[in-house]
């Protein structure tokens, strides 16, 4: 019998747990996949989580998808799976292995019930303030899943005897004959071995490691990272030395502008009204340029889809957006004290980010542009506006908006790195597979780690899509893990 450590850097044991399934995370999905295991017969179930609470990225989760569920259908909501299913393929340019969005669409309204069986709160269901293309999008109590879902599922799973280990993160998995059968996990002061029949990867994606989001695809220059410190890719790092296929650089990211120099209030800058992703770096009535000096997309694309703002930025090497006082008053009119929050940014202007000018000539002098293809492209986009047709890109009239009168701004766009979706190759069942689509026995994963369904582009207009996901990941993992259990 050969039994080795994957990446072979265990040290003595000081103690030892023996259990059926191990689910390797806390978060939307862990939770999930332990309750669902804590609800099979006989089954024995051992959760282990980096840190000293449970909930992780999906603290901050706002709601969940259905599609025909007991809340849409008190609410008068009828929807068809298929024109959803349809969508959103589309919109990933069938990509995507399009078997899992046939079981995660038919799947959700069976995991909302569920979820309100556990104990889970909605408050309500809707379309996501109008930003989805229906109303599928069923809000958590207060907002976030932190009040509606996270502690409801821990108590839950504890009243059906898991275990919990916590600040407890997993460093190696244990492989005996071909089979996943285990893991070892540090705490501050014991090193663990896990001996378990089936283990499920739920470790939330590779938002807070700069090495990997930039073999995701993403500059690192000017990039901040605003998930979970603590959600490293150790999912992706266990899988891939178990010999995972690696689907990294065709995963999307929940990623979205923003501007250095602009403060936001909050922990994070995606959910400031004036910097965040709906707000002035997200695109609109400006020009954006980049080093070149050359427009390079239509600058109100994330009425398409909020996301696609970053992925065009990110095919430069540096993108700026221009604009001046007339068009910034107007698109903050809504938003208190916004002049001074910008005479107070272009003053510190933290990070080299943002400018101020009389000309279009000083602008580009500031930042560096060239100069007489700047003023061409300055020049032919304020003849397109006051033409009222976007001949280049095909813009919405009304924010097709004519930059004539100074004084003139230039703000750098950056990445605000939130979560990485994807990147663990896995079956519909979410057996972890390698390269030749085969599954690593005893290995499963469940949520970020394995959001294939999407492929490169975040289509975050179905809402809830991703929390789901990882419900239903959760859910699948456990219930195809009882099987080979049951089989060994």
């Amino acid at each position: 019998m050969e039994t080795k450590v994957m990446n072979d850097k265990h040290q003595a044991i000081d103690e030892t747990y023996d259990t059926d399934i191990l689910v390797v995370g806390g978060g939307i999905s862990g939770l999930a996949a332990a309750v669902e295991a804590g609800h099979q017969e006989g089954v024995e179930v051992l959760l282990v989580e980096s840190n000293a609470y449970c909930g992780g990225n999906g603290m901050g989760v706002e709601g969940m998808l259905g599609v025909d569920s007991v809340m849409q259908k008190e609410a008068d909501i009828h929807l068809d799976p298929v024109e959803l299913i349809g969508y959103e393929h589309q919109q990933a340019q069938y990509t995507p292995n399009g078997s899992l969005w046939l079981d995660l669409i038919y799947n959700s309204a069976e995991n909302v019930q569920w979820c309100l069986d556990q104990g889970v709160e909605y408050d309500q269901v809707d379309d996501y303030h109008g930003t989805c293309v229906a109303p599928t999008f069923h809000w958590f109590k207060g907002g976030v899943a932190s009040k509606g879902y996270v502690p409801q599922m821990k108590k839950k799973a504890e009243e059906l005897g898991v275990k919990f280990l916590l600040e407890a993160p997993v460093t190696d998995l244990i492989e005996e004959n071909g089979k996943v059968v285990g893991a070892y996990s540090k705490t501050k002061n014991k090193n663990i071995q896990i001996n378990a029949k089936a283990v499920i990867l739920a470790t939330g994606g590779i938002g807070g490691d700069k090495e990997l989001v930039h073999r995701a695809g993403w500059k690192l220059e000017n990039t901040v990272l605003t998930g979970m410190p603590s959600v490293k890719g150790d999912g992706y790092k266990l899988a891939m030395s178990s010999g995972a296929m690696d689907t990294i650089t065709n995963s999307c990211q929940l990623i979205v502008n923003y501007i250095q120099a602009l403060p936001y209030e909050g922990v994070y800058p995606h959910y400031d009204e004036l910097n965040g992703m709906m707000g002035l770096p997200a695109g609109g009535p400006f020009l954006w340029v980049n080093q070149d000096g050359d427009r390079f997309v239509n600058e109100n694309i994330r009425q398409t889809n909020i996301m696609l703002q970053s992925l065009a930025i990110n095919s430069n090497k540096v993108a700026y957006m221009i604009f001046n006082q007339e068009i910034y008053d107007d698109f903050t009119k809504d938003i208190e004290n916004a002049k001074d929050v910008l005479e107070k940014a272009v003053e510190e202007n933290k990070g080299n980010s943002l400018y101020k000018a009389d000309t279009f000539e000083e602008l580009a002098e500031k930042v560096g542009l060239p100069k007489e293809e700047f003023l061409r492209t300055v020049e032919h986009y304020n003849e397109m506006a006051t033409n009222g047709r976007d001949i280049d890109f095909g813009k919405e009239t009304d924010k097709l908006v004519p930059i004539n009168n100074g004084p003139y701004y230039i703000a750098r766009l950056d990445f605000n790195y939130i979560v990485g979706i994807g990147g663990i190759g896995s079956n519909k069942w979410f057996e972890v597979i390698d390269d030749q689509y085969d599954p690593i026995p005893g290995l499963y994963v469940a949520g970020m780690d394995t959001a294939m369904q999407y492929h490169d582009v975040y289509t975050i207009n179905v809402g809830g899509s991703a929390c789901a996901h990882n419900v239903n990941s959760g859910r699948t993992a456990v219930k195809r893990a009882k099987q080979y259990i049951d089989a060994l």
